[in-house]
């Protein structure tokens, strides 16, 4: 049986100790690339820095703080075989083995300097390899970069004759032919004429036309937009307007049927008194209702023909009629 902490470590069972740096300080070898890598983070910030050439950041500074450049040190590079010597260092006399365990020991102590001795080695050289890969990379990077800013540059081509200058270049570079239509008045302003001394190039007459027709067709989609909005304004006012309540009778009605006689139960008021949140409009039965969508159907839409259109026109003459009566019935009132 495999458990999921045992796969989740490669097969292995526990866990692996810590790597360890073997070697903890830069070599000798690794002094060139460092010098290099420290010269051009120090152009970066004299690019980017706002301090002028020469001046000293630590100017300004307490007295009890010190500056970077106190606080920072110089890394500390060592020889490779001073380190191995230091370490492991040769026996200053050769022992000779009297027993099995002394030549043990013995073989122990040697086999400690042989391996030591590579993996420094080693672990130099992998260090170097790992700087010239990265500066390989870099070199690689930038070249590319080049490439396509050169392959960039070649693709643009830019038009002298689209091109809009500068209105300090445009008025230098006019030349004796528009020299007398450029004027300056008392406030030493420049003056022209723009029909004779053109900014930009005019438009063609096959581009004005374009334009008038599209400005022709944002105005008409416009207007179209308008109407849609208004039909469906009208038709929404004219599906609800049966529920509306117009004049007093129907008011009166309505109060009735809400606050109805209390002795008859209401099913829109429990036990206590209190109101119950209900549908007004459920009381209607099926019938009625049904009946009242179909004569609506019939009244405003027009089956008759190959399409199903609106009949807003039977709409208007409802509303008119529905306002005459209301008219009559407040006159007779």
């Amino acid at each position: 049986m495999v458990y999921k902490a045992t796969l989740k470590r490669g097969g292995f069972s526990g866990r692996f100790p810590r790597t360890r740096k073997i070697l903890k300080h830069l070599t000798d070898k690794q002094k060139p690339f460092y010098t290099e890598e420290q010269a051009r983070v120090e152009a970066k910030i004299q690019e980017t820095s706002n301090f002028p050439k020469g001046f000293d950041p630590s100017l300004g500074l307490p007295k009890n703080v010190k500056s970077f450049e106190d606080i920072s040190k110089d890394p500390v590079f060592i020889n490779v075989d001073d380190y191995i010597q230091k370490t492991v260092p040769e026996p200053k006399h050769k022992k000779q083995a009297k027993t099995f365990a002394d030549e043990l020991r013995l073989k122990s102590l040697e086999l400690k300097r042989q391996y030591l001795k590579e993996s420094v080695l080693k672990e130099e050289q992998s260090l170097i390899n790992k700087h010239l890969r990265l500066k390989k990379i870099e070199e690689s990077i930038q070249l590319k970069d080049t490439e396509q800013k050169k392959k960039l540059l070649e693709t643009i081509s830019v038009d002298n004759t689209i091109a809009v200058p500068t209105i300090k270049n445009f008025f230098q570079n006019l030349g004796p032919k528009y020299a007398p239509l450029i004027k300056k008045d008392s406030s030493s302003k420049i003056q022209y004429d723009v029909e004779q001394v053109p900014m930009i190039n005019k438009r063609t007459p096959e581009e004005e036309e374009l334009l008038a027709l599209k400005r022709e067709y944002n105005d008409n989609q416009r207007v179209i937009a308008k109407k849609i909005k208004n039909f469906n304004i009208l038709f929404d006012l004219v599906s609800s307007s049966s529920k509306f309540i117009t004049n007093e009778k129907q008011l009166a009605e309505r109060l009735e049927e809400v606050f109805e006689n209390p002795t008859v139960p209401n099913p829109n008021i429990d036990s206590f008194g209190d109101a119950v949140t209900t549908n007004l409009s459920a009381n209607f039965s099926k019938y009625e209702n049904n009946k009242l969508m179909n004569k609506i159907d019939h009244e405003v839409f027009d089956f008759s023909g190959a399409d199903d259109k609106i009949k807003f026109g039977k709409i208007l003459e409802y509303l008119e009629e529905e306002k005459q009566k209301q008219q009559q019935q407040q006159q007779k009132e």
